[in-house]
């Protein structure tokens, strides 16, 4: 998880907008999924779980986990903040914010147009980014607390994706009797 921290980062640092909430999504679909019931869980189930259970608390974000699974849903998909739940009246689509511009101007913009009032709601990147990594502290700490969840966590986390060096890629020589 330290390496998606570590790109989430720079591509904010580099303001790469998109690929920062792509990478930021993707970690959080992540650690729904390391931390669900079961391995059953959906995926919107886990997603919107983790982000009550360990995101919103503490943080001044004005957005639902449902809103922020929604913006999931379109950032991944679609590259937009429109998703089949903010079509629906289901969720408010996420507008972001990154410095220097700010969620609170962003959020008087929003409310401010008759049509998009309750519709949309004003995310500042950072505090979406530094939220989720208080997120991943706190749900560390849960961990080493609970011997069942951390047992859940590492026996998922132990499929993670491991690279593999060239050399176990390469065909076995075959000894002659």
């Amino acid at each position: 998880m330290s390496q998606l921290v570590d790109a989430i980062d720079m591509c904010l640092g580099e303001r790469s907008v998109m690929p920062c909430l792509i990478l930021l999504y993707s970690a959080i679909d992540i650690m729904g999924s390391l931390s669900a019931d079961n391995d059953k869980q959906r995926t919107t189930s886990s997603f919107k779980a983790w982000v009550n259970s360990y995101m919103l608390p503490g943080s001044n974000l004005r957005c639902t986990a449902t809103d922020l699974y929604a913006a999931r849903c379109g950032i991944v998909h679609s590259y937009s903040s429109e998703s089949q739940l903010s079509k629906q009246g289901k969720a408010k689509m996420v507008w972001y914010a990154i410095q220097p511009a700010g969620a609170d101007m962003l959020q008087e913009r929003i409310d401010s147009i008759a049509e998009l009032r309750g519709k949309a709601v004003a995310v500042q990147v950072e505090t979406l980014v530094d939220a989720f990594k208080s997120g991943l502290k706190g749900f560390d700490r849960v961990v080493s607390r609970s011997r069942p969840l951390s047992t859940r966590v590492y026996g998922r986390a132990y499929r993670f994706f491991k690279g593999m060096s060239k050399e176990s890629l390469e065909p076995r020589q075959e000894q002659s009797a």
